[in-house]
């Protein structure tokens, strides 16, 4: 696969989880003498942090002074607050039960283009002149996001903290605040910003008597449906593994195939914390730490580390470097799913200066634990099949031939009971099932996300039911036509790319062809025509 499936993936996430952790008014962490977050409390300050309002959502990672990174810099706490969690249902209730809240609409709705609250949706959309489209800044040459610095208000939230500090990174603000967190992910926000404003502007020639709120909401459905077509017809397939596509009835229907039939209002969709504070952060063991920036010749320019963008966008607005990162992630290899971390990640993860970041491994395993989530022993029971099944032992974890005898060693060495292995170290062990990426845990886990959100969503682009939101079915064929090497055409200046842009190029299945070819079809917005 492409670096384009880790990208992805994290655009994926940034649609549908987010679970704030509202940091306290103090640091989970003492000060050292250089005022630095950095030494762990005393044991009366843990005592107090559970008594005390303000600081009672601390959860701080004590590091080892033998630590081979931060050993010698004399670091020993990492901030960790927990999760919010969300009001109990109904208000009156006193469960003990606590739920991490999602702060952002969890359908597959495209809410990190357009926003998951009517306040993010004003904000990313164009003046009233234009409202039937998304702002951008002009750039050199194509349209960018739209700037922080442009804006008069400074209460959007990609645009708060170190981006309003500091100028000089030009953050840009889209409907997911988590917009400037690293170039790949800016520049897909870039590229669906660009294919809403393109469509906006071919239905607008092509009905000129449409208001520009019609204009929107049909460019917005027609966004949503090409994205949902996209991830579930060529990224899921991937990371799942075509087999578990078709015993789950997951692939998107082909054309000709008239409207879905599966819409079940009885499945609750809501995103599952095994979800998203394990299993769904596979993809970061894919990250590395250089990401390769080409010219659409395909000569190297150059090797960025990855801790050195870290909420830095400002290299978006140079000329070529937005096509650039996406050539670089379209032809090389990602990394392997494995339990192999870029030291970027961590040992630099949000650096600042060059005093060190945080660790994103020790902090996914801290958010599982504040979660609550069950050991993986109880998901290998969950997620139980023929030859998968929970153990009584270390041992036993080696019979199925998904961990290593290696792997499992490890697990002994670290853990005293085979109950205690935390969900995201077990599932990250795992070897991948069948043609699928993922162990069979995180399969499982995955899996069940994606069967839920689709069928219990009755917006979901083939549903054809609701005559008044349903798209007519030569619509509905063309959008099943979509695919990410269009959207790659179509909003960029790069004229080559493989037909399956989330696989790399490989003559002559998946070799790169023109943007023109017929073998990367065209959404035919003339069927809009009214």
């Amino acid at each position: 696969s492409s670096l384009l499936v880790m990208s992805f993936g994290q655009f994926i996430d940034h649609d549908i989880t987010h679970s704030p952790a509202t940091a306290p008014e103090t640091s989970c962490c003492e000060s050292d003498s250089l005022g630095r977050p950095w030494l762990f409390p005393s044991s009366q300050q843990l005592r107090e942090q559970q008594s005390l309002p303000a600081t009672r959502e601390c959860f701080p990672i004590k590091i080892p002074t033998d630590d081979s990174f931060w050993g010698r810099r004399g670091r020993t706490c990492m901030e960790f607050s927990r999760a919010d969690p969300s009001p109990s249902i109904p208000k009156c209730s006193s469960s003990a039960e606590r739920q991490p809240m999602n702060a952002i609409s969890h359908w597959l709705d495209a809410s990190n283009v357009y926003g998951s609250t009517t306040k993010e949706s004003a904000e990313v959309r164009d003046t009233q002149e234009s409202f039937g489209f998304l702002k951008t800044t002009k750039g050199r040459g194509r349209e960018l996001l739209p700037q922080c610095a442009r804006e008069v208000s400074e209460d959007i939230e990609a645009c708060q903290e170190i981006c309003h500090v500091d100028r000089s990174r030009r953050c840009a603000f889209a409907g997911d605040f988590r917009v400037n967190e690293q170039p790949g992910l800016s520049m897909m926000h870039t590229l669906w910003v660009r294919e809403h404003n393109r469509i906006a502007a071919d239905l607008t020639r092509i009905n000129p008597q449409w208001e520009p709120q019609r204009v929107y909401e049909e460019t917005r459905r027609i966004v949503i449906a090409v994205w949902q077509n996209i991830v579930y017809n060529e990224w899921l397939p991937l990371v799942l593994g075509q087999q578990y596509m078709d015993t789950f009835n997951l692939s998107p229907l082909k054309p000709g195939q008239g409207y879905a039939e599966d819409y079940d209002v009885s499945i609750d969709p809501r995103i599952n914390a095994e979800f998203a504070g394990a299993a769904f952060r596979f993809g970061h063991s894919m990250v590395p730490g250089l990401m390769e920036v080409m010219k659409p010749n395909v000569r190297r320019v150059e090797e960025m580390e990855l801790k050195k963008v870290f909420n830095d966008p400002s290299r978006l607005h140079e000329q070529g470097f937005v096509d650039g990162v996406l050539l670089g992630q379209a032809l090389n290899t990602a990394p392997d799913f494995d339990p192999e971390f870029s030291g970027d990640l961590m040992n630099h993860l949000f650096e600042e200066g060059d005093r060190g970041g945080l660790d994103l491994t020790s902090l996914n395993i801290q958010r599982g634990r504040d979660l609550g989530l069950q050991g993986y022993n109880r998901y290998r029971k969950i997620c139980a099949s023929k030859n998968f099944y929970q153990v009584d032992s270390f041992e036993e974890l080696t019979r199925d031939g998904y961990l290593s005898p290696s792997r499992v060693e490890a697990l002994a060495s670290v853990y005293e009971n085979v109950e205690d292995i935390d969900l995201f170290v077990g599932g990250m062990l795992e070897a991948s099932h069948r043609e699928a990426l993922l162990g069979p845990t995180f399969l499982c886990i995955i899996g069940d996300q994606f069967a839920r959100l689709k069928r219990a969503d009755r917006f979901w682009f083939e549903n054809g039911a609701d005559l008044k939101s349903r798209l007519s079915l030569e619509q509905l064929d063309s959008v099943r036509d979509s695919s990410m090497a269009r959207i790659v055409c179509d909003n960029t200046d790069i004229t080559q790319v493989q037909p399956f842009a989330f696989r790399v190029a490989v003559e002559p299945v998946n070799e790169r062809i023109s943007c023109e070819d017929v073998n990367i079809p065209r959404l035919d917005l003339e069927l809009w025509r009214e």
